[in-house]
Formats: structure tokens, C-alpha cells, sequence
């Protein structure tokens, strides 16, 4: 959830339990027992996220060192019982008052909280987020980048910016597709779609705007009970996940700080 495909190696691995065991469950019930609900946090680690969910693909070299911080802009989040994620369900916006969160913090921000949810199986998570996510680089970072990396100064991580060739990416909201726009250097905000399905191939297949490379892996079904709440987290592990895209690769004037293959998931707490 941060550009999705090889070339920038952003690879989603979103991990859900197919049911609420008794430590996923022990809050306080909804008041409609005909209903569940889910609570998403975000968190830097847990002691039941997989410890390398999945490797980049064509990542560049990644260097030794861990952002001192990472932060997310989540609008909204929809599921959808069907695997080609048709008929998604709106169960948490925040709209306007959407901001960065701090994802690396000791306390778990809480990203979604959906307080009546009906009870089922879904297959299917779309997340609605700003296409930029921040990062800051610590010590380490400077030091094994060369000074590229600045320890302390916040960098702007575009992952829908232009591309060659081109992307689009479908918008949920306008039913229509977005080019991206910004640079490494110069990025520019936008919100996009996420889509995290039991079946990626049946999202294109349904529809054919929503582009391969803004579609993850789910890798089990999200089980809500009626009567109970399910906490997920979302985890974004950074650890020495850092790298330097260099100048003169046709996209740069300069060597640049990035956050190459970044792994997130979703876990059950």
C-alpha cells in the first residue's frame, strides 16, 4: 500500500486470518449483534507478521540503515465479499480530515475503524490513499548512501509519479483512470486505489481499467463474525529497506534517497 511495480519495487503483501481468535476479538462487541467490526492499526513490527512476506522484484540495491519514520495518508477503505472485488462496501472515510500518520511510532495509530461491518467473508480490500508517503533517513542511512540520504530531513516518496511508459491507474471515485504525475524530485500529490484481492487476475478480468501494477495479493479472506471485532494491522517494516536511485537513469539530475522495496501487510493483532 507504497509506484506498485518492479522498477520501483514496491511490493504489497497483504496477509489477513480467516477468522477472529479469541485475542482478535476480545473488545468490546458491536451493539448490533447481526454485525462485527474491524479495526485497522498501523504498526512497524508485530510478533505474528512474516518476517519477509515477499521479496522486491528488480530492486535496486538497498542500503544499511532504517527510517526513523514513516507515515501514511489513508482517505478510505472498502471490501468486497467477491475475489474480482465487484460491489465493494465503503466501511471507513475519514475525508477531509485525513492526515499523515506515524506508522513507526511506539503508539499504533489507529488508520480505520469500522464499528458495523456485516458479518461475512470478504475477499477483497481497497485501500484509498495519498500517493505519497513520507520518510525520514537515520544515521546509518547518511552514512551508507554516501550523504544522498540525509539523516533527519523528510523525503517525499511518489509512488504514482511519471513513469516511461506511461501508467494509468483506475480511480474508484470517477470510474475513469489517472496518469501519474511528479517526479523524484518534484512529486506531486494524488490519491489512489489500492486493491488487494484472494484473486488478482479476476480484478482485471472484471475490469480492465483498474491497471496490474495498483493490484496485490491477499493472501487469506477477511472473516467477520457477528458479534465480534477483528483487529488487523497494517505493518510497514522498513528495516535497511532504504537505496540510492542514481543520476543519469533517465528520470534523475541527481542521485536521490529512496525507499526501495518496501514490504507491507496486513496481520490479525
Amino acid at each position: 500500500m507504497v509506484r506498485l511495480t518492479a522498477s520501483l519495487a514496491l511490493v504489497f503483501l497483504l496477509a489477513l486470518a480467516s477468522g477472529c481468535s479469541s485475542s482478535s476479538s476480545s473488545d468490546t462487541p458491536p451493539a448490533d449483534n447481526s454485525k462485527g467490526s474491524l479495526t485497522i492499526t498501523g504498526s512497524p513490527t508485530l510478533t505474528n507478521a512474516l518476517a519477509s512476506p515477499m521479496m522486491a522484484l528488480d530492486s535496486k540495491p538497498t542500503i544499511t540503515g532504517t527510517p526513523t519514520s514513516v507515515k501514511i495518508k489513508a482517505y478510505s477503505v472498502y471490501i468486497a465479499q467477491n475475489a474480482d472485488c465487484s460491489s465493494p462496501v465503503l466501511v471507513g472515510d475519514k475525508g477531509a480530515t485525513a492526515d499523515y500518520q506515524e506508522l513507526m511510532g511506539a503508539t499504533k495509530p489507529i488508520l480505520f475503524s469500522a464499528p458495523s461491518v456485516t458479518a461475512g467473508t470478504y475477499n477483497c480490500i481497497i485501500l484509498k490513499i495519498s500517493d505519497i508517503l513520507k520518510f525520514t533517513p537515520d544515521t546509518e542511512a547518511q552514512t551508507f548512501s554516501g550523504g544522498v540520504c540525509v539523516a533527519g530531513t523528510e523525503v517525499n516518496f511518489d509512488i504514482h509519479k511519471t513513469e516511461t511508459p506511461t501508467e494509468l491507474w483506475y480511480d474508484l471515485d470517477t470510474n475513469a483512470t489517472n496518469t501519474g504525475v511528479g517526479t523524484f524530485g518534484a512529486s506531486s500529490e494524488q490519491t489512489v486505489f489500492i486493491y488487494a484481492s484472494m484473486d488478482p487476475t479476476a480484478v482485471m478480468a472484471h475490469n480492465s481499467l483498474i491497471a496490474s501494477t495498483q493490484i496485490l495479493p491477499l493472501l487469506n479472506p477477511i472473516t467477520i463474525t457477528a458479534g465480534q471485532t477483528v483487529k488487523t494491522a497494517f505493518v510497514a517494516d522498513p528495516t535497511n529497506r532504504m537505496s540510492v536511485i542514481p543520476v543519469n537513469n533517465g528520470v534523475t539530475t541527481a542521485d536521490f534517497c529512496w525507499l526501495e522495496g518496501f514490504i507491507p501487510q496486513f496481520v490479525t493483532q
